[in-house]
């Protein structure tokens, strides 16, 4: 069910070229919006990092093996990472995190033009540039930044689902909140409270008793099980490891804080989108007479509650268990939780929303586009001359892989067959190396349950890790899995981008072969 179009507002000269490219194609507007912010965040890491993410790398060299789960991270991110990879290469993988907010982006819009209208709609989606943990992909691509998109077609097709009635669509919402557990946790919020909402609502439960007499309900929940029962089963096994991302899976620690940090920073994440609202709003405005206008139709009760909801339960929610439960977590994982706080602000605004100070809530919304990602390439460019420590992104990855591989080669006669050790850096050796080697994570076989021991003898290894210090001795529990590893001198590489930083220091051994 499609809101009316709205009313035409007031003419031309009235209006900057803003307004009335809203008014005139507010699709064609917001893709282009979409399309831009993408296509800058993608340029960030092709500009100023000589080496993608460790979570781009680590997870292409975890999703070849195609695993049902992984210890450290959901495994729909690493596989998808992996084909991109496969397909296209290295450099592709680092449009993936802008791509997934684009495409979070255009849903959401599309779910706000059934809702409030196209113009509404437009207007919804992009003042969401304000809000920073759904619009400033800096966290590379792993399950959080892909359940943006997953949320944002979850409800969708709920929400066709419940207001058009089409078993397909029912179909189509089920599915999505199954692949939301093989990205993350964030679907069980938006499971419940979507699943909640309809069940609590008269319109609600005509619907589901409408699919229910058609079996409609019971296609779609065999859809879900039939998709959700292998990954609920991996999850079991191993005692629900790997149900969100975690360090393991080659993110940095130190972006892991507690529930409070996050709820704070989720508040200050708003400001932008507050910025917006304000400066669009005819608050203390003097042009209230000639400010343009967009007229919606009014939404029933049932519409304006499904809004609430939809903005507000999930996040709500869990925040509160991540207050009880104590959990930490970056704070890119709330962003699913947040995708239409913009919808509701539009429809708390009233059937009338006036643009007020149009050029300068235009020139605000430009800040807000290209500032965060020119600030984040400037950051990454002058780090090496500023930072003690080098960025994991100006790791020389291809210099390290082309020194071991070769290393190997020369002392076994053979192509490198495995690399093992410390997560960041063998991951980006795996990716890197001619030999595309496989991935043994930590030289764990908790973690890295696709090779064993026979093989590990059989094939040989490079080991990698960190050599601090004066000495090169492995880590004690590497060294307790692989006993009598014979470290060899470390290797000293320049960073990738030069600048006033000490050399990468490399502990490696070698495993022969047949050992």
């Amino acid at each position: 069910m499609r809101a009316p179009t709205e009313g035409p507002g007031p003419g031309p000269l009235e209006a900057s070229f803003f307004v009335e490219a809203l008014r005139a194609n507010p699709a064609g507007f917001v893709f282009v919006g979409l399309v831009v912010h993408a296509l800058l965040w993608t340029l960030v890491p092709f500009v100023s990092e000589a080496t993608p993410d460790p979570r781009l790398l680590v997870g292409a060299a975890l999703g070849r093996e195609l695993q049902l789960g992984y210890a450290d991270t959901p495994p729909l991110a690493p596989w998808l990472t992996a084909l991109v990879h496969w397909l296209l290469g290295i450099n592709a993988m680092l449009a993936l995190g802008p791509l997934a907010v684009a495409v979070a982006g255009w849903l959401v819009f599309k779910l706000g033009r059934q809702i409030v209208g196209e113009r509404h709609a437009a207007i919804a989606t992009l003042i969401m540039v304000g809000v920073h943990p759904v619009a400033f992909p800096i966290e590379a691509f792993d399950g959080n930044v892909l359940s943006i998109p997953l949320a944002a077609f979850a409800v969708l097709s709920w929400w066709r689902a419940l207001r058009d009635r089409t078993s397909g669509d029912l179909m189509l919402f089920a599915a999505a909140v199954a692949l939301l557990v093989y990205a993350g946790g964030q679907g069980l919020f938006i499971f419940l409270a979507l699943s909640a909402f309809a069940a609590a609502t008269p319109e609600g439960r005509a619907t589901l008793s409408r699919y229910a007499v058609d079996n409609s309900a019971l296609i779609a929940a065999a859809v879900f099980l039939i998709v959700l029962i292998p990954r609920l089963l991996w999850l079991a096994l191993y005692r629900f490891d790997g149900a969100a991302p975690a360090p393991g899976a080659g993110i940095d620690l130190g972006v892991f804080v507690g529930s409070l940090a996050v709820i704070g920073g989720v508040i200050l994440g708003h400001v932008g989108l507050v910025v917006l609202v304000v400066l669009g709003s005819p608050l203390l405005a003097s042009d209230r007479a000639t400010a343009p206008s967009f007229v919606r139709p009014s939404l029933d009760a049932f519409t304006r509650r499904a809004v609430v909801v939809i903005a507000l339960a999930p996040a709500l929610a869990a925040g509160v268990l991540a207050l009880v439960f104590g959990w930490k977590t970056p704070i890119v994982a709330a962003a699913p939780l947040l995708l239409y706080l913009g919808l509701l602000a539009i429809m708390l605004g009233g059937d009338v929303i006036k643009i007020s100070r149009q050029r300068a809530a235009a020139l605000a919304a430009i800040v807000l586009l290209v500032l965060p990602p020119a600030l984040e390439t400037a950051t990454n460019i002058i780090s090496p001359w500023v930072a003690e420590a080098g960025r994991a992104t100006n790791f020389p990855a291809a210099e390290a892989a082309r020194r071991v591989t070769d290393a190997f080669r020369a002392r076994t006669g053979r192509p490198l067959a495995i690399i093992a050790g410390d997560t960041d850096m063998a991951g980006a050796i795996a990716l890197y190396s001619a030999d595309r080697p496989r991935f043994f994570p930590g030289a764990d076989s908790r973690r890295a349950p696709w090779i064993d021991e026979t093989e590990l003898h059989a094939a040989g290894a490079v080991v990698v890790w960190r050599a601090e210090g004066p000495g090169s001795a492995p880590p004690i529990e590497i060294a307790a899995r692989l006993p009598g590893l014979v470290p060899e001198a470390p290797l000293a590489l320049p960073w990738a981008r030069p600048g006033r930083l000490d050399p990468v220091r490399i502990g490696w051994a070698i495993l022969p072969p047949g050992r």
